[in-house]
């Protein structure tokens, strides 16, 4: 079974503190280990010089071992509260891709 890139792109409220910035690639950063199949997590601030297009201001890759780790990842009740503390507050919108890498 192939492994699964997850990659998600948001965009924060004109609100959100670089410390509440920070409180959200630290607890998505912490997920590995604690959630099954979760291999890897890399993510970090829009730098481009690209144009962002859609606001994108954050964007995060994960690893899962194949497509079952991340449909269980979703639900998962750990992912779940690191979206309702730290991501939702401020959240103004949000672009996920997933897809199969090759063996």
């Amino acid at each position: 079974m192939a492994k699964i890139a997850h990659i998600v792109l948001l965009g924060w409220t004109a609100a959100a503190t670089d410390a509440q910035q920070q409180t959200c690639a630290d607890a998505l950063a912490a997920l590995v280990g604690r959630i099954p199949g979760l291999v890897s997590y890399s993510g970090g601030p829009q730098m481009s010089p690209e144009p962002a297009g859609s606001g994108i201001d954050f964007g995060f890759t994960m690893i899962f071992a194949d497509a079952a780790a991340r449909d269980a990842y979703l639900p998962h009740p750990e992912h779940q509260r690191v979206i309702h503390e730290a991501i939702a507050p401020i959240l103004r919108t949000v672009q996920v891709l997933d897809y199969a890498l090759a063996d």
